[in-house]
C-alpha cells in the first residue's frame, strides 16, 4: 500500500454504520458550542434503520445536549432497536406508530 493512501474501516465504530463519523462530529460541535454558551440543547430526530443508534450512542453522556430520537414502529431490527433503546443517561427514545414521514412530522 502506497504510504499516502489511508483507509478507515468504518465497521470498528461503536454502531458499525459509517453514520458513526458524521453524527459524531455534529455531535462533539454542538456539545462544544452549547459549553461555551453555557446553554442547554435538546435535539430532536427522526430515524429509520441504523441512523438513530449511531445517533444516540454518539450523544451519550454529553452533558449539555441531551437526545429524544423518533423512530417507526416496526421498522426497525430487533438489534436497532436495542441500540436505540438501551443508552439512557442523556438520550430519550420514543416509537412512533407509523412511517418514518410521520417521526419527521
Amino acid at each position: 500500500m502506497s504510504p499516502s493512501i489511508r483507509t478507515l474501516e468504518l465497521f470498528h465504530l461503536p454502531t458499525m454504520v459509517f453514520k458513526d463519523v458524521g453524527a459524531r462530529f455534529n455531535a462533539q460541535c454542538l456539545g462544544y458550542f452549547s459549553r461555551s454558551n453555557k446553554s442547554k440543547v435538546i435535539a430532536l430526530v427522526a430515524t429509520s434503520v441504523d441512523t438513530g443508534g449511531a445517533v444516540a450512542n454518539v450523544f451519550l453522556g454529553l452533558d449539555v445536549v441531551k437526545v429524544v430520537i423518533l423512530y417507526p414502529s416496526g421498522k426497525v431490527s430487533d438489534k436497532q432497536k436495542r441500540q436505540l433503546t438501551t443508552l439512557g443517561q442523556n438520550s430519550t427514545t420514543l416509537e412512533v406508530n407509523g412511517m418514518l414521514d410521520d417521526c419527521q412530522a
